[in-house]
């Protein structure tokens, strides 16, 4: 009876022993499987975060890009604007010369009320001084005349001064305006089309003298001119009006 016991107890020790070796077992699997699980985890995570870094990298350097490219522009605006409105110091009493371009008479004035002092011309060609503050002035009081060119300033710091450069560009010079027949037909068309109405309308005033003086002047030119004129006319009929 002793003996049987003893094996009924040996049985059961050996049943106890295998189902605690296949507890282990699982529980291995399962930790591993996890370790498996979170290595896997991390690696996506590393690889999100690499790819999230690298586009944050591009996105500096496009930024850091576009900021150069901003200080640049604003530096090549800020260059531009310092050439283009450089101020030269002018002494206010420095006499400046002034032609005229107008063939009738022209008053500057340098009040508007009269109580200041005026400048005339009487003839195209003909040549003032004025000092430059009392030019200043007249700019305030009579800008229009300077502007279409009805007086020459023979100075190009005062132009430049005064805002006057892209007026100056359409300018012609009294040579120019003198001997304007002188030069191609499609060179003083250009001339004409690009010139204010003023200095048209002083080109038409010699040129109707020169005729009525009985001078030579070849019409194909003098047509040319008149037709280029921001309001076209027929130069020859004003001639013979004028006679």
């Amino acid at each position: 009876m002793a003996g049987r016991a003893t094996t009924k107890k040996t049985a059961s020790a050996k049943t106890a022993d295998t189902a605690a070796t296949t507890a282990t077992t699982d529980d291995t699997f399962d930790r591993d499987a996890e370790i498996q699980k979170l290595a896997k985890e991390n690696s996506d995570l590393k690889k999100a975060m690499q790819s999230i870094l690298s586009k944050l990298e591009k996105m500096d350097c496009e930024n850091e890009a576009n900021v150069k490219r901003g200080v640049l522009k604003k530096e090549s605006v800020d260059n531009s604007e310092s050439q283009e409105h450089t101020y030269v110091e002018i002494d206010p009493l420095k006499p400046i010369k002034l032609i005229s371009l107008t063939s009738g008479g022209l008053t500057l004035r340098t009040d508007a009320k009269g109580r200041g002092r005026n400048v005339r011309f009487t003839k195209f060609g003909q040549s003032r001084f004025v000092p430059y503050q009392d030019l200043q002035n007249i700019m305030t009081v009579d800008r229009t005349f300077i502007e279409q060119g009805y007086v020459y300033i023979c100075d190009k710091n005062v132009v430049h001064n005064n805002y006057l450069d892209d007026d100056y560009q359409k300018f012609l010079s009294q040579e120019k305006i003198e001997n304007i027949l002188s030069f191609p037909t499609e060179e003083i068309t250009k001339m004409i089309q690009n010139t204010t109405a003023a200095i048209q309308d002083t080109i038409i005033d010699l040129i109707v003298r020169k005729i009525n003086n009985s001078e030579y002047v070849d019409m194909n030119k003098v047509t040319a001119i008149g037709n280029a004129c921001e309001t076209p006319c027929d130069i020859m009929q004003i001639a013979m009006s004028r006679k």
